[in-house]
């Protein structure tokens, strides 16, 4: 049986995280009041739709009414001053509003512009983000082939626009495959994604987010060593960070992941030296 100490510090992260979430959104309400009291004295200009794009995206998950007022406006001038980045921005940031309040019919009409705008534009990387925005609605929906092959063809966008790390993309083709139950189809994009972010820049919260993914598809494929290798691997990146959530979150994967198997130990786990003294403070 897992000992009592992991359900309490599973508790105490939780209500850390409140905190910590009460810290952001005031730092998140300071640069919106900030872009605010800009927008007044703002000429109509590129930089202006620059500043409205980012009203709207700083918006659009904790008022995203707002943030469609912002977005239609830069569009609006993005469209008089003929400014085509101006015109994918605002269409992006107009889509993530809608899309947050699942209006994603309407989020899909202002993604597929953008991916118009950005074929116009023959930018390569603003194609992938463009398809890449509208495979996340269609996962949304529901509708995982529709996404898959979004993503896939994002992928190519930016094979084309020789970005070596496409961490973001891979991640995600698993992640859809993981929703579809392909579990072991998911596997090589995740592991391609933990590669691609080693060999470059590594930054530790998206490494958290494959080895994450990576231990849930082990664990629905029964190979439970892997599993749980990869899943303290996202909980000592989550505890170094200072990451609450993430660090939560993997508690509640990693206690499931042992409730699965039916004990706390299992003779095949095979967990980084770094990480053992981390695994037996967990299970004492």
């Amino acid at each position: 049986m897992i000992h009592s100490r992991y359900f309490l510090q599973l508790l105490l992260c939780l209500v850390l995280m409140s905190a910590s979430a009460n810290i952001i959104a005031s730092e998140r309400e300071a640069y919106i009041d900030s872009m605010l009291a800009l927008v007044p004295e703002a000429k109509n200009d590129t930089n202006k739709v620059l500043l409205l794009c980012e009203l709207s995206r700083a918006y659009f998950q904790v008022a995203p009414d707002k943030g469609v007022v912002y977005g239609e406006h830069a569009l609006k001038l993005s469209e008089e001053l003929g400014y085509q980045h101006g015109i994918l921005k605002a269409n992006s940031a107009l889509g993530r509003c809608y899309a947050v309040q699942n209006n994603l019919s309407i989020a899909l009409q202002y993604f597929d512009a953008m991916l118009s705008q950005a074929r116009k534009m023959k930018s390569n990387e603003d194609i992938g983000n463009a398809l890449v925005s509208i495979a996340n609605v269609y996962n949304e929906k529901g509708e995982y082939q529709k996404a898959l092959n979004h993503l896939l063809k994002a992928d190519n966008a930016y094979k084309e626009a020789n970005m070596n790390n496409r961490y973001f993309v891979m991640n995600n083709i698993g992640s859809v495959y993981i929703r579809m139950d392909s579990f072991k189809q998911s596997l090589p994009y995740i592991l391609e994604a933990i590669r691609m972010e080693k060999q470059d820049k590594a930054v530790p919260g998206r490494l958290a987010i494959a080895y994450e993914n990576a231990g849930s598809a082990y664990n629905m494929t029964g190979e439970y060593d892997r599993s749980l290798y990869y899943l303290f691997q996202a909980l000592d990146i989550a505890e170094k960070t200072g990451n609450r959530v993430s660090y939560a979150n993997t508690l509640s994967n990693i206690g499931a992941t042992y409730l699965r198997i039916g004990s706390t130990e299992h003779p095949n786990t095979t967990i980084p030296d770094s990480l053992k003294n981390k695994k037996e403070n967990l299970l004492k």
